[in-house]
């Protein structure tokens, strides 16, 4: 097999039955492509070599295997475009686990979108490893660019806790909000009092937050 960096440009490139890429040592998924791993056929828990790091700014769908465990490590994951998608994609009765050696983002807009389908990712069925415990970026344990898509549940933030990635549930009215809560505010709101939280995050542009009152970060 070949050696050196893999780069999908567009489309998508599926890695099924027996398909891998073990001897690569870079990955890139550029902006509108995706890079598909699928063992609901036939589980293969080295599909990628788990040293090459992954530049995504497309998507990476991982899909695991029924009644059973499906894994995979990469090295360094680095997220460039505000797109960019991480699907884990668990299966009735098996589970995933998805490990990488540390995850960062390029620059300012970059994004982590973070989607489990069958299972929440940081639920026991669906887990985002860190190994090297690596996590640019960090406001305490929250990492303010990785969003959780939960289905049906509440969106959160990715939260950085015992060498994983978990939810972190998102307040948007930063007046209810407590001491300990991260707070995401997409429009303009009035503090009504002196106000401390654990983050801040603000999304969009002209976003305003009023009043005469004080609010302290915890970090």
């Amino acid at each position: 097999p070949y050696q050196g960096p893999s780069t999908i440009s567009a489309g998508s490139v599926s890695l099924v039955d027996n398909g891998a890429l073990t001897t690569t040592t870079t990955l890139t998924v550029a902006s509108g492509s995706r890079l598909l791993l699928d063992n609901s056929a036939n589980p293969d828990p080295n599909r990628i070599n788990n040293s090459a790091s992954l530049a995504l700014g497309g998507s990476l769908h991982f899909v695991g295997s029924p009644a059973s465990a499906a894994d995979e490590s990469f090295g360094a994951l680095t997220f460039t475009t505000s797109t960019a998608e991480l699907v884990s994609e668990t299966l009735l009765g098996g589970s995933n686990t998805l490990t990488f050696s540390s995850v960062a983002r390029s620059g300012i807009t970059s994004r982590a979108n973070f989607r489990g389908v069958g299972s929440d990712i940081g639920t026991l069925q669906n887990q985002l490893n860190i190994s090297g415990g690596s996590v640019g970026g960090l406001i305490g344990s929250v990492i303010p660019y990785a969003l959780l898509d939960r289905g049906t549940n509440a969106p959160a933030i990715g939260q950085f806790s015992a060498g994983s990635i978990t939810p972190a549930l998102i307040d948007s009215d930063i007046n209810s909000a407590g001491s300990s809560s991260v707070v995401m505010i997409s429009n303009s709101q009035t503090l009504l009092t002196d106000k401390t939280v654990a983050v801040l995050l603000v999304s969009g542009s002209g976003v305003d937050l009023g009043g005469t009152f004080n609010n302290e970060l915890q970090q």
